[in-house]
């Protein structure tokens, strides 16, 4: 927390932050902004960005936008990035074996450095596949654990819970945007179109069924090239978006905005490397 104080602080002295609706508006419009403007997203509908960020950022009256993957904040289920990190790192399994992709998997889990080789294969093993591969090879990891072992995992890392949707209600009536992060947070790019279609149009409606209102903004689950395509493109246009965001590590081209395309900055823990960063594309 003290860190994230210090990142707010420097960019409430140093840049000009708006809201996600102001900078699409610019982009539409071709009007133009204030230097050094920057605009604040969250991802993931974590509960601490209710808990801790919503007020640190209401005290410096910046505007912000949180992304919710809608049927994880309904079914208040974690997601399954952060279940790999907290079984493989702190589970009881000392070594894990799967038959993945035609081939062997040994996962050697006895040392620190070794589970978080191990996070970062399953990660990469599960992340850009099909719904239906992604299922079954998470299945049998979570088999390697009793539910009593995965529940109490889960209990020693609150911060990786989601939000609940009165926590949701309460960040919009103070004027937080809310915006659509897909109904399951899986990557769009690998899947049917039947299934991308479910994903958006879902999150969508379950959106506006438990806070009304507008929410025309979508980011794209794990926002990597691997995770974005013109299928998905298309799709989330014909569902009524005005802007969908990205992780690809960039600013903004005012000149040739692609808005279903929009780049961001990853802010993270580092954060002299973070301001670093800002003052290599924007101070100097």
């Amino acid at each position: 927390l003290p860190a994230f104080r210090q990142l707010l602080d420097v960019l409430d002295r140093s840049f000009n932050v708006v809201s996600l609706a102001e900078m699409v508006e610019a982009l539409v419009q071709g009007h133009a902004l204030p230097p050094r403007c920057i605009t604040i997203t969250f991802d993931d509908g974590y509960a601490n960005n209710a808990r801790l960020a919503a007020e640190e950022l209401a005290a410096r009256k910046m505007p912000w936008s949180v992304f919710l993957p809608a049927g994880l904040i309904e079914s208040g289920g974690w997601q399954w990035v952060d279940d790999v990190r907290v079984l493989l790192q702190r589970g009881s399994r000392k070594q894990l074996q799967f038959h993945w992709e035609a081939s062997d998997l040994l996962l050697d889990l006895r040392t620190p450095k070794l589970r978080l080789q191990a996070v970062r294969t399953v990660h990469e093993a599960c992340r850009y596949v099909s719904e239906a591969v992604r299922r079954i090879r998470l299945g049998e990891l979570y088999a390697c654990y009793s539910e009593d072992e995965i529940a109490s995992a889960r209990e020693q890392y609150p911060a990786f819970a989601p939000m609940t949707w009165n926590q949701a209600r309460e960040l919009q009536s103070a004027g937080v945007d809310i915006g659509n992060h897909s109904y399951s947070h899986i990557a769009l790019a690998p899947q049917p179109t039947d299934l991308i279609h479910q994903e958006v149009a879902s999150a969508r409606d379950l959106i506006q069924q438990r806070l009304g209102g507008y929410h025309p903004h979508f980011s794209y689950p794990y926002g990597r090239p691997e995770a974005i395509s013109p299928q998905a493109e298309a799709i989330i246009r014909e569902a009524g978006y005005r802007c969908a965001v990205t992780l690809e590590q960039n600013t903004i081209d005012f000149r040739h905005p692609n808005l279903l395309q929009l780049p961001r900055l990853i802010v993270s823990t580092d954060v002299g490397r973070v301001l670093f960063g800002l003052w290599q594309r924007f101070i100097r």
